[in-house]
């Protein structure tokens, strides 16, 4: 039987080359994403790009979280110090004990830290198709295998197909909520008895990364299935709501034993996952409730502005709750995707047999938006 030691070694080792395989991957699929194909009637190169593909906040982070990160550079030679009192902070804001959360760089890398935890070595994890790739990519990049089940015809998590496949192998349950990439919303009650059924056969990750967005009354966190002791890890992350992808900081929900397990794992360890400067920025992000309202309403009211535009535009979109618009397209996908980048506007054709997705931006964003997609869809109709 292999020893810890060897485990250790072994997870070094894999996720090393996990690392590896996932930056090719990415590299691929943004080469793929840029190409411009075949020489055509292009129109110029604009000036700047738009960027609509990665779900950003356009409009953070908020003056106090840049004021903070600003003055955190000052300590910038010293190793993190704040670690452990922002996840204290957090537990205290989540009403969890201090040892139930662990911070991360981002949310992904607390999806990446439970793959390894628990869906290598041929573990096996479940989760909907189309999701969020970080957790399944690294578990099978780490040697697990990943249950893929198609989300229904409304481009919903498909629940009840989950659950009628988790087996006995299943060791690792997968759910995004709301969804990344269809933006759409799992029923409550129907997700907090699933996840509590799941929850006794297997361990289940919930990524809340857009919990920020649904309108009042939508969206239940399963937050309170951790406080009942069930084996279930919430994510969180300041990249959306809070702007600060670039700064790379999330945390995770759990049990004090699950939670010591991710710690085990976590890349960096601790107290290095995650830098002084994105600590500062994010606590000083909690305090700016007027900041992060006022981003709340101007993404929720560009989004609705985005939806009804694309059905002007003939496509019946799902209804989003998150800070980006799924265009389902049963082909051309790839094809719009390059004429709006010739047209500066990038958005995200990460699976082009499924569609388009595209991030609410800036009202001026918007406004090249719309223009640039009606441009591209005529020039591709005269093509």
């Amino acid at each position: 039987m292999p020893t810890s030691l060897d485990r250790r070694r072994f997870l070094a080792r894999s996720a090393a080359s996990a690392a590896a395989l996932l930056a090719a991957r990415e590299g691929l699929a943004l080469s793929a994403a840029s190409d411009p194909g075949p020489a055509t009637a292009a129109p110029p190169a604009p000036a700047s790009v738009v960027r609509l593909g990665q779900n950003e906040n356009p409009w953070g982070p908020s003056e106090a979280a840049k004021k903070a990160a600003i003055e955190a550079v000052a300590e910038g030679n010293r190793y993190v110090l704040a670690t452990a009192g922002f996840e204290k902070r957090l537990a205290l804001r989540e009403g969890l004990a201090p040892e139930q959360v662990v911070l991360g760089a981002g949310s992904h890398a607390l999806l990446c830290a439970a793959a390894a935890a628990w869906g290598a070595c041929g573990a096996e994890t479940l989760a909907a198709d189309p999701t969020y790739p970080g957790l399944p990519q690294y578990a099978e990049a780490l040697g697990g295998t990943v249950v893929r089940v198609p989300v229904d015809a409304a481009f919903r998590t498909d629940l009840a197909a989950m659950e009628a496949r988790i087996g006995p192998a299943t060791r690792l349950v997968y759910v995004c909520n709301p969804a990344n990439p269809t933006g759409t919303l799992c029923d409550p009650a129907a997700l907090r008895a699933f996840c509590e059924r799941a929850a006794a056969k297997a361990i289940v990750v919930v990524d809340e990364a857009y919990r920020d967005y649904p309108a009042p009354g939508r969206f239940e966190s399963m937050l309170p299935l951790v406080k009942k002791g069930l084996p279930v890890v919430v994510t969180y992350t300041f990249s959306k709501l809070h702007g600060l992808a670039g700064m790379r900081v999330g945390y995770a929900m759990t049990t004090p034993a699950l939670a010591a397990a991710l710690r085990k794992v976590r890349v960096g360890g601790a107290p290095l996952a995650v830098s002084n400067v994105a600590v500062a920025a994010a606590s000083a992000s909690l305090d700016d409730a007027p900041f992060l309202e006022a981003c709340r309403k101007r993404t929720i009211a560009g989004r609705d502005a985005l939806a009804a535009f694309l059905k002007e535009e003939g496509f019946a979109t799902p209804p989003s709750e998150t800070n980006f618009v799924f265009v389902p397209m049963a082909s051309g996908a790839a094809e719009l995707a390059k004429a709006l980048e010739a047209r500066g506007i990038r958005v995200s054709a990460r699976d082009p047999k499924l569609g388009l997705r595209v991030t609410v931006g800036t009202e001026e964003d918007m406004a090249r938006f719309r223009a640039a997609f009606r441009e591209a869809r005529a020039a591709l109709g005269a093509a």
